[in-house]
């Protein structure tokens, strides 16, 4: 009995594989140990009140989920950060590569690099109504996570700090 209701709490953790090993050992051992505590002698009674006092192995996934998904935005949110920095230093670069080199853009180039200004200049307003966008609408659907209005409001003043002040290429 105890085996089945260890293999449905693995089986609802399964969205975190290391999660689901320790949590499933884990309850394992206090299951045992509460079995082993219980003093009436009948061993299938004593196992089916271990498992109710334990609780629901949906509702305490669920509780970890929320754990584990916190867990992995950060990652992906410290991973975004790492990636984002990166493609800044090489942009930075290759603009220090040009000017090291004393690179100068020909007259054929020159029609052709305005218009490549413009669309990253366009592309950046557009991705930043679009994040904007997703933030009022994440904090519009009263989500029970309290934590979401900072985080959202401070993604919009990151936004906002990253808007690139217009500058003239000169490669020299």
């Amino acid at each position: 009995m105890i085996q089945d209701y260890l293999e449905l709490l693995a089986h609802e953790l399964s969205f975190d594989r290391s999660l689901s090993r320790r949590v499933r050992q884990e309850a394992e051992d206090h299951l045992w140990e509460a079995v082993a505590a219980d003093p009436a002698g009948n061993m299938l009674a004593a196992q089916q009140r271990a498992i109710a006092n334990f609780g629901d192995a949906r509702a305490i996934a669920a509780q970890f989920a929320v754990i584990s998904l916190a867990r992995h935005s950060r990652r992906a949110g410290f991973a975004a950060v790492l990636v984002i920095a990166g493609v800044f230093i090489a942009m930075k670069a290759r603009i220090s590569w040009y000017a090291a080199t004393q690179w100068v853009i020909s007259d054929s180039l020159r029609a052709v690099s305005g218009l490549v200004v413009q669309i990253d200049r366009y592309a950046f307003w557009l991705s930043l109504i679009i994040g904007l966008s997703a933030c009022v609408y994440i904090v519009s659907r009263r989500s029970p996570l309290r934590s979401i209005r900072p985080i959202a409001g401070n993604f919009a003043v990151s936004l906002c700090c990253a808007a690139p002040r217009p500058q003239p290429l000169s490669f020299r």
